[in-house]
């Protein structure tokens, strides 16, 4: 025998330690508890008398004392009862319009906060439409276990980023470019319709980007599609991109400092607007049209061939983006926000 099992073998242990099953506590069990408070004796004591884990008396004094801090046998017994009553579990989404309108709006590309929110709009007197956004993410992931694709509709996670700063730039310095330090500082306030923030996004082989452009404020997006990155092709596509909005909703653009932009005195007179550039190195400038590409990714994921996605396609991913109620505004949509500034648009 090892002198470990030895020392366990010659250990006493409690009676209440020995497995058993657990016992709810009944009124008479409660009356012993208070006759043993009352004869001065500690929860431990009466635990050894009992035959029961001392936590389980201090948990049951804890729990139903009253308010002056007396131990009632009665009075516990009735707050026990109450809890009883009212706890039960709670089947996640077991409410059938509930959990049609969930899945609706999963496939409609909706994230779960929105999806949360928007029933409190919808649904403001029914209060079985309710449900947390946790929940929601809870009910994705059984689904996908169970091999449903609710999970697919989810934003999509972004890798890694690389850690940024290190190293010179090797994309050269773009001539007579005006940097963000000179830009007004009512833009950073997001206090008005008009200014933009604009980037690319690369298909497979580098064929075919997007320029994709988001207003600050609304959120709204615009984008079109790029033969190639010559800086010739990201104006024509920008003047595509913005011909359905008017002249007052063009106040700034704030780009980064791709070859793509070079010739962008020429687009800043074409869209009548002043174009600022962010500092090497630093998307967190633009974190709107960061977080929108994010967004585009969802549908047209890295490695997509762009030169087999139909202009249509991406016309509907646009709409569908500035359609969807947003967080950020209170869960209005982008299109209402913008059109509350510059009224309809011709689209």
């Amino acid at each position: 025998m090892s002198i470990r099992y030895a020392f366990v073998v010659k250990q006493k242990l409690p009676e209440w330690s020995i497995a058993m099953p657990y016992q709810h506590f009944t009124y008479y069990d409660r009356l012993e508890v208070q006759h043993g408070l009352r004869c001065g004796l500690s929860c431990h004591a009466i635990a050894k008398n009992m035959n029961r884990a001392p936590s389980s008396i201090t948990r049951e004094v804890q729990c139903n004392r009253s308010k002056n801090g007396h131990y009632n046998p009665m009075n516990a017994q009735v707050q026990c009862h109450s809890r009883q009553r009212s706890a039960c579990r709670r089947h996640k989404l077991e409410y059938l319009p509930l959990r049609d309108y969930v899945k609706g709006k999963l496939q409609e590309e909706w994230s779960p906060g929105c999806i949360s929110e928007m029933l409190q709009l919808d649904h403001a007197e029914d209060t079985h439409m309710r449900v947390s956004h946790e929940t929601i993410y809870q009910y994705v992931y059984a689904d996908k276990r169970l091999g449903g694709e609710l999970y697919t509709h989810l934003h999509q996670g972004r890798k890694q980023r690389r850690k940024r700063g290190g190293g010179k730039s090797n994309r050269g310095i773009t001539k007579n470019r005006v940097s963000i330090e000179e830009r007004p500082g009512i833009v950073d306030t997001q206090q008005r319709v008009g200014d933009w923030e604009g980037d690319t996004i690369i298909g497979r082989n580098h064929k075919r980007p997007i320029a994709t452009f988001v207003e600050r404020k609304s959120l709204y997006t615009t984008a079109a599609f790029m033969p190639d990155k010559r800086a010739s092709s990201m104006n024509a596509a920008a003047l595509r991109a913005f011909k359905h909005l008017p002249t007052e909703a063009r106040e700034t653009l704030t780009v980064d400092n791709g070859k793509e932009f070079a010739r962008h005195e020429q687009l800043a007179q074409t869209l009548e607007n002043q174009i600022y550039f962010d500092h090497a190195y630093s998307p967190n400038e633009r974190a709107i049209n960061e977080n929108t590409n994010g967004l585009i990714r969802q549908y047209l994921p890295k490695g997509t061939d762009f030169t087999k996605v139909p202009e249509s396609q991406l016309k509907k991913i646009i709409e569908k983006l500035n359609n969807r109620p947003r967080e950020k505004l209170a869960f209005r949509t982008p299109k209402e926000v913008l059109e509350s500034f510059t009224g309809a648009l011709q689209v």
